[in-house]
């Protein structure tokens, strides 16, 4: 499998396992005739010690197991048994690219989305997780990528509270990072929200079908994530606009006349409360 040879991840055979896993559901929920096994086993991993000397681990993982002579009960028609073996074929070319796309996402966002970021996750047989940061120019794309790395991988809040206080806020994050949920997910079901432990949300890819489909799942949410990003920042600059508006009144009012300013307020202030009355 393409940018799967040497691959240094902990995880790895936990996801192989999940996705086995994967494949008996759809498996087993397609084509209950052909009453599949899900069997717990033990997978043996030949390794090199410090000292060169070959040793073996013994880890667990899950495995199909279709025995036609046992569990073949039910009278089969030709046509079903094709079809199940088409779909064992179609699943495992979506396997084999979402192993793929997982093992290329964190280096194709390093080096194509500087708005992007990768979340690492657990018990996840999609793709992964990636989020979507508000950058500044191309300084602080590499600045603030950096930091929020270490934002959403840290435990310590007193870091979290150092590294939000100098960039956007969590809530900023949280708000742009929910939206692009709701809307990616309208008209794909490959996202979905995730929040992780610091409480920041990021999106959660899926499976994908073909290998090109992790570049056409991150420029939507780049592209995306701008767009709802130059929406709250108008909606900000709106905000301040009323506020620098309103204390420019205020200070006209004042140097008018100092004493007119609470008689101004209190008027509308009793306006309101007659009109309530």
């Amino acid at each position: 499998i393409e940018h799967v040879d040497n691959v240094d991840d902990n995880d790895f055979n936990s996801y192989m396992d999940l996705l086995n896993i994967w494949l008996y559901d759809k498996l087993n929920q397609q084509y209950p005739k052909m009453n599949l096994e899900l069997l717990k086993s033990t997978r043996f991993e030949p390794h090199k010690s410090i000292d060169d000397e070959m040793n073996t681990n013994r880890g667990f993982t899950h495995a199909l197991r279709f025995a036609p002579l046992e569990h073949l009960l039910d009278v089969i028609e030709e046509n079903y048994i094709k079809m199940f073996l088409e779909d064992v074929i179609k699943f495992c070319e979506i396997l084999l690219a979402t192993i793929t796309a997982r093992q290329r996402l964190h280096t194709t966002i390093k080096a194509n989305y500087p708005n992007l970021t990768t979340i690492s996750l657990l018990n996840w047989a999609g793709i992964g997780g990636v989020q979507y940061v508000p950058v500044g120019d191309e300084q602080d794309q590499v600045d603030n990528k950096q930091q929020y790395e270490q934002l959403t991988n840290s435990d310590n809040i007193y870091q979290q509270q150092n590294i939000t206080s100098n960039l956007y806020s969590i809530q900023d994050i949280n708000t742009i990072n929910a939206e692009l949920a709701r809307k990616l997910q309208t008209n794909d079901s490959a996202f979905s929200l995730g929040v992780n432990e610091q409480e920041m949300f990021y999106l959660r890819l899926g499976m994908v079908r073909k290998n090109d489909d992790l570049d056409i799942l991150l420029k939507k949410i780049q592209n995306a994530g701008q767009e709802t990003e130059q929406s709250l920042k108008y909606v900000e600059k709106s905000h301040d606009f009323q506020n620098a508006s309103k204390k420019k009144s205020d200070l006209d009012l004042h140097i008018q006349d100092p004493d007119k300013i609470p008689t101004y307020r209190d008027k509308i202030r009793t306006t309101h409360t007659q009109k309530a009355l």
